[in-house]
């Protein structure tokens, strides 16, 4: 017995996909739709639903190519190469602001787990977990629980990447509702001072710890403790936080 399989050629990566996952995400596109008119009707409850189906329908943490483009406010953050985990962040933030607590956990989970893109390099990754960051401070701000959001936002702002400053704007908000400026630069100094190699081994990335409000971190650095914590200090998010 033989066996076709259809293929179309993605027009942005050239890269070749079965037909059924292109069927697949003509029907994706087709609810996504359906949910950007619920949410311009003011049903958010319609519209997490709608997308909680897309979810299901593709459970496949590959990237999804969509035909055609919805231009909305809902899905203008959604790309391709992280398509499950976007969405996942859409319906935890609509979550949030319904305060449904356990859904918005439950898709930020999976933004994080399941759904984490790992494409192109390691610098690819930390970038979006830093944007994961972001979202989980929101999220455990909504549930009280500042203490979480500081060490989530500590994780991951000084990944240098495209979100660390948002993190570290978010992260100073909160720290100035206990802190003044002055007490948080003087305790980014003396994170620094703490600065101490962890894992120093031949043929290995070097690591070094510092700890922040009483939070410990881990960074890869090279060379003399000093110079690296000079590196760290002109780090604009450092200098953000230390800010006068």
């Amino acid at each position: 017995m033989i066996f076709s399989i259809i293929l179309f050629i993605n027009p942005f990566t050239k890269e070749v996909v079965a037909q059924d996952r292109f069927e697949l995400a003509k029907v994706c596109v087709n609810i996504l739709a359906d949910a950007d008119r619920q949410f311009a009707a003011k049903d958010t409850i319609a519209a997490i639903q709608l997308l909680e189906k897309v979810i299901a329908l593709n459970d496949e943490p590959s990237p999804l190519y969509l035909p055609g483009t919805i231009n909305s406010s809902l899905f203008r953050t959604v790309h391709q190469s992280s398509f499950h985990a976007d969405l996942c962040l859409i319906i935890a933030n609509l979550s949030i602001q319904l305060k449904e607590e356990k859904r918005a956990h439950h898709y930020l989970m999976l933004a994080n787990t399941t759904f984490l893109p790992r494409y192109g390099c390691f610098n690819g990754v930390l970038m979006y977990k830093t944007k994961l960051a972001i979202h989980f401070a929101e999220y455990y701000l909504l549930i009280n629980e500042e203490e979480k959001a500081i060490v989530q936002l500590l994780e991951n702002f000084m990944n240098n990447e495209s979100y660390d400053m948002k993190a570290t704007i978010l992260l100073n908000s909160i720290l100035l509702k206990s802190y003044t400026q002055k007490d948080i630069q003087d305790e980014i100094e003396r994170g620094l001072q703490s600065m101490v190699y962890v894992n120093q081994a031949e043929g290995y990335s070097d690591v070094v710890q510092m700890t922040f409000f009483d939070h410990s971190i881990n960074r890869y650095a090279y060379g003399d403790l000093e110079d690296v914590r000079k590196i760290f200090r002109n780090n604009r998010c450092v200098k953000f936080l230390c800010k006068n």
